[in-house]
C-alpha cells in the first residue's frame, strides 16, 4: 500500500476477531489511534510507523495461523 512517505517502507495489517481489544492492547504498548474507517482502524506506533488493525478477512486462514498474546 501506498503511504505517502518517499522512502519504502511496509504498511502492516494487524488481522483482529476483535478490534476494540487489538486498539486498546497497542494503545497500551504506546501506539496512538490516527483515525477510524468502517471497521478498521489506522494507527502508528511510537517509532511513527503507519499500520492498521482490521477485522479477519479469510476465516480458515486466521484460525489456523492467528497468534494470541495474553
Amino acid at each position: 500500500q501506498a503511504v505517502g512517505d518517499p522512502a519504502p517502507r511496509t504498511h502492516l495489517d494487524i488481522e483482529t476477531d476483535d478490534v476494540e481489544a487489538e486498539v486498546t492492547r497497542l494503545t497500551d504498548l504506546g501506539a496512538t489511534e490516527i483515525e477510524r474507517h468502517h471497521d478498521w482502524v489506522v494507527m502508528r506506533d511510537p517509532a511513527g510507523t503507519v499500520f492498521c488493525v482490521v477485522t479477519i478477512q479469510v476465516l480458515e486462514a486466521f484460525e489456523e495461523h492467528a497468534t494470541a498474546w495474553r
